[in-house]
């Protein structure tokens, strides 16, 4: 995964990646882990967090640890934390299969 952002006076990337595994127990469809790593350009390195999370029906949820290693959150006690996502897929609104009408039936 690749995320990279920017406005006039602030600029951020994070790059990762997850490793999935298929479970399909009940409505969780997988596990995942996974190691991300944040940086601002034009400062030091920002952040490196691992995720663990599953998806369950529509749902992927997430816990991660956030290891700040800038000097940005010298002054703050803990400089790390835990952060929770979760994420819902909607219902897609794309074609799944077209029809082509034959004249002939």
């Amino acid at each position: 995964n690749l995320l990279m952002m920017w406005t006039t006076k602030a600029n951020d990337l994070v790059l990762g990646t997850n490793l999935e595994k298929s479970i399909e127990f009940n409505k969780f469809k997988n596990v995942f882990i996974g190691c991300f790593y944040r940086h601002g350009f034009g400062r030091n390195m920002d952040a490196l967090f691992p995720v663990i999370g599953t998806t369950y029906d529509q749902f992927r949820i997430g816990l991660n640890y956030d290891f700040n290693t800038s000097t940005l959150g010298d002054n703050l006690n803990p400089k790390s934390t835990f952060e929770l996502s979760v994420i819902y897929t909607g219902l897609s609104s794309a074609l799944k299969y077209t029809t082509k009408p034959c004249e002939r039936y």
